[in-house]
């Protein structure tokens, strides 16, 4: 697994779903064009949403067909908490 694998980070658990304390190194904050490839949406890509309520949780998730309209994602991303992969 990729969030595994990131340098000097320690992947935690909060019920269940995994996150990091601190922004790891080599991600950017992300725009929409980050999740599409030619047009089409990529699945499986990683990313990271920065909690607004927990503010050391920057939690691990990846696309999955639909996941833009659940968990309030377009607000996130708007608001700039929203993190990929440079």
């Amino acid at each position: 697994m990729l969030f595994n694998k990131i340098k000097k980070m320690t992947l935690k658990y909060f019920d269940g779903d995994p996150y990091y304390e601190t922004l790891p190194e080599g991600f950017k904050s992300a725009v929409l064009d980050d999740f599409y490839l030619l047009d089409h949406l990529v699945i499986d890509k990683p990313y990271l949403i920065h909690s607004e309520i927990l503010q050391n949780h920057y939690w691990a998730k990846r696309t999955i067909p639909g996941f833009m309209n659940h968990n309030d994602f377009y607000t996130f991303l708007e608001r700039g908490r929203v993190f990929v992969l440079k």
